[in-house]
């Protein structure tokens, strides 16, 4: 049987599946508990805010995450206090992007946001 890998967006992360051959001689039980396989979150600002930081940097030391992108359009100066806090708090360096995405009639957006994607690591 060839291995397929199913993609499912599940709230905010992507899970990978892998489906499982099994056979009615099988003897060891299938796994009961879910298990981490790596995903992501957003996290937004409009202010700066220790709290969330804190959480983040703690994920950070416990080396659960993989990468951090600050996305950020009018709020430069915000960015950059998360980015220094990140770097100075877990010696961790997120990465900045400028990103400007223009308003049409139909969706406008909220360009004073700083946003940022949170990749964790999958377990070994």
């Amino acid at each position: 049987m060839a291995k397929k890998t199913l993609s499912v967006l599940c709230g905010t992360a992507l899970l990978l599946v892998t489906p499982l051959s099994i056979s009615l001689s099988q003897t060891e039980p299938l796994p009961t508990t879910p298990q981490r396989i790596g995903g992501w979150y957003p996290l937004f600002f409009s202010e700066f805010s220790q709290a969330p930081l804190d959480v983040l940097i703690g994920q950070i030391h416990a080396g659960q995450v993989a990468r951090v992108v600050i996305h950020f359009d009018e709020q430069r100066a915000l960015a950059e206090r998360i980015h220094d806090c990140l770097l100075t708090a877990a010696d961790f360096k997120a990465e900045l992007a400028a990103d400007v995405p223009a308003d049409t009639p139909e969706t406008q957006f909220d360009h004073q946001r700083v946003s940022l994607t949170v990749t964790l690591q999958a377990p070994p």
